[in-house]
């Protein structure tokens, strides 16, 4: 069952990452990759709010499973991230490989946290 709850919210994670970059980039043109920033802090958050919940409900076992692994390890993307950084670097744009590193990780982080608290200081 656990797999199939993985599976199938992975798939719908892959789909909005897809869905939430394509409409990144249309609204955001430049050579900044936009799309896998908000993904990838919007998913940070989230994440944050769903170990926030994990850890005052009891039994919700499944569901976290399939949330933060299916779901969000589908909608979030490290890969991607560094293959952008990669790219970014080989265009010669070195200040924006270096915006993107520190923007995803410090974001990320602070998104994480942001999430997290919320969530524990309303339930």
């Amino acid at each position: 069952m656990i797999f199939l709850a993985v599976a199938v919210s992975g798939a719908l994670g892959a789909i909005c990452r897809f869905w939430m970059d394509s409409l990144i980039r249309k609204l955001k043109k430049g050579y900044f990759p936009w799309g896998t920033l908000t993904v990838n802090v919007s998913g940070s958050f989230a994440l944050g709010v769903v170990v926030a919940l994990a850890m005052t409900h009891e039994g919700a076992g499944l569901l976290t499973v399939a949330v933060s692994t299916g779901f969000l390890g589908a909608y979030t993307t490290f890969s991607g991230w560094m293959v952008q950084t990669m790219e970014l670097i080989g265009a010669g744009a070195w200040e924006g490989a270096i915006h993107n590193i520190f923007a995803s990780v410090i974001c990320g982080i602070l998104a994480a946290a942001l999430g997290f608290s919320v969530t524990d200081w309303v339930f």
